[in-house]
């Protein structure tokens, strides 16, 4: 989960280990963007909870859709209830914060 590393990524890939010890000795290779990871960041990346952060922007043109029988079904859903994905939504309506994010299940499983 490259959002476990930097604060502006917008979305959790998949990567494949490419190589170790490439560029540098202390370096794991990876592929799908590629780039030298310490083996620090590639654990946080790999032990992250499953949770994706959504960016204001991705989610205000779709707040109407949030009202619809799907999303509702959605939100009641176990996981969607304890993180209060529909409480993140109403708050996000009445912040003005631009960089203010919501953070959502992921069926993703990191490692």
């Amino acid at each position: 989960n490259l959002q476990a590393v930097y604060e502006h990524a917008d979305a959790w890939h998949h990567q494949l280990v490419w190589s170790a010890g490439a560029p540098n000795p202390e370096s794991i290779l990876l592929a799908n963007g590629i780039g030298g990871y310490s083996e620090c960041l590639l654990a946080k990346m790999l032990s992250t909870s499953r949770i994706l952060k959504i960016r204001r922007d991705d989610v205000v043109p779709r707040m109407a859709s949030a009202e619809s029988e799907a999303a509702r079904s959605l939100f009641g859903e176990a996981r969607w209830k304890e993180m209060d994905v529909a409480g993140q939504v109403e708050r996000l309506q009445s912040s003005n914060a631009a960089e203010a994010k919501i953070s959502i299940p992921a069926c993703y499983v990191a490692g």
